[in-house]
């Protein structure tokens, strides 16, 4: 649970810093899943790990070399670094509590649904853009005032 949540505050970090002609961070889009945002293959290629630590690196498929993070992309290295620093010391209930909360992508997602959700529907990056866009701005507001 607490690298899927990592991996949303990734990519919601990556949505609002990104430029135009930038790749998404990631293929697919965090779908809806009863404890919050859930990148599917992530879960599927980790769910071996149960709720153990995840030991070693895993690919999707047997026939699939492991993603890694070019070496060279000192953008996406720093993000992760941030997102480490920032998230990393919260477990994985606190992290899934934060995507719950009144407001967030996944709970406005939920109540747009009726809390009757299709299996596999994505959270628009929209939602996400603007929740973490809000964080931002917050975090704006309180160094502008901390050096004010």
């Amino acid at each position: 649970m607490k690298l899927q949540k990592l991996v949303y505050c990734s990519y919601g970090w990556w949505l609002v810093g990104k430029n135009q002609d930038q790749q998404p961070l990631c293929l697919e889009g965090p779908q809806v899943w009863a404890y919050g945002p859930v990148f599917q293959s992530l879960y599927h290629i980790f769910k071996v790990f149960g709720h153990q630590k995840i030991k070693a690196p895993k690919s999707g498929s047997p026939f699939e070399e492991i993603s890694v993070v070019d070496q060279d992309d000192r953008l996406i290295e720093s993000l992760i670094d941030w997102i480490w620093t920032r998230y990393g010391h919260l477990s994985g209930l606190a992290l899934s509590e934060m995507t719950h909360k009144p407001g967030t992508p996944w709970q406005r997602v939920v109540q747009e649904y009726n809390y009757r959700v299709p299996d596999g529907l994505v959270i628009p990056d929209r939602y996400i853009f603007d929740e973490f866009q809000g964080l931002l701005d917050s975090y704006r507001s309180r160094e502008t005032a901390a050096t004010s």
